[in-house]
């Protein structure tokens, strides 16, 4: 009896142990860089399970963030290498033979000019890594996104007018309350219509719009430029679009929320940032329709 007694435990054990070696053997190929991976085992509404369960959550918590740290490097690489080339390349060329003094003005000026938008690239940089590290919600307070969003674009609107683009708001009458962080939610819109204003040629059009569903506020920007195409992204994926369209979809992710691209009316862009909303509203009609 002794021996077929110990044959059965033996089996049982192992039985029991198998789960727990295919969990180990996930984690040691996840280790070895085959971030992939995902363990297999039957789930159970046991103690092994839930392990099971809470590996695998981590492991695409782990993945995400290392995807999200590929992006931050390859977007800071991009951004900060063209101006500080630029800056190199005009006091290499300065310095070749002795110039007079409007020409030596005219190259500070244009460093000075670099300088701003390495700065503005930096400050970009350090808020994305606080989004991706700081719990943000804890700061968040109740705020009227029309009022928000009105006073932004008065603020811009002369830089828009500089270019000859005409740049309009729809906002309803009433306030659209939203949880969040004024600052980055203004941050988020401000890069949105700055991606609008680089991209749209003069004499063209950018209209903001925001609409509000009992559950959704959707807070848009279209534009008559040259299209999805020439944001480098896509309309499934706008965190690849760049540095500013990057940081927004953070800033919108952090709230809850997310951002689409599409086509708009005018065959130019239209970047729409989704945020859960907090109370009833007007239904929202999409990009395609502005």
């Amino acid at each position: 009896v002794l021996p077929f007694a110990t044959l059965g435990a033996w089996w049982i054990t192992g039985q029991f142990l198998k789960p727990l070696q295919t969990i180990l053997r996930t984690a040691d190929e996840i280790r070895r860089g085959r971030l992939d991976q995902r363990i297999e085992t039957p789930i159970l509404n046991d103690e092994l399970g839930q392990l099971a369960r809470t590996l695998n959550q981590a492991f695409d918590n782990y993945h995400d963030v290392l995807e999200r740290l590929d992006r931050f490097s390859l977007d800071a690489a991009h951004q900060l290498r063209n101006p500080l080339a630029a800056m190199r390349t005009s006091a290499e060329v300065c310095l070749q033979q002795p110039r007079d003094r409007a020409a030596y003005e005219e190259v500070l000026a244009m460093v000075l000019e670099e300088a701003s938008r390495l700065g503005h690239t930096v400050d970009q940089l350090l808020l994305l890594a606080r989004l991706t590290r700081d719990n943000l919600r804890e700061h968040f307070e109740t705020l009227d996104l029309s009022a928000l969003t009105l006073t932004l674009v008065d603020h811009l609107k002369p830089a828009f007018d500089e270019k000859r683009i005409q740049l309009t708001a729809l906002t309803p009458a009433s306030p659209v309350h939203v949880r969040g962080s004024p600052r980055l939610l203004e941050q988020a819109l401000a890069n949105l219509l700055d991606n609008a204003l680089r991209l749209t040629p003069g004499d063209g059009r950018v209209q903001v719009e925001l609409r509000q569903e009992p559950l959704k506020v959707y807070l848009s920007v279209a534009d008559s430029g040259p299209g999805l195409q020439n944001n480098s992204g896509n309309s499934e994926n706008p965190k690849n679009s760049g540095l500013g369209l990057l940081v927004a979809s953070n800033i919108a992710r952090a709230h809850g929320g997310s951002v689409q691209a599409a086509a708009s009316s005018w065959g130019g862009a239209c970047f729409t940032i989704e945020l859960p909303g907090l109370g009833e509203g007007f239904a929202f009609r999409g990009c395609h329709e502005l």
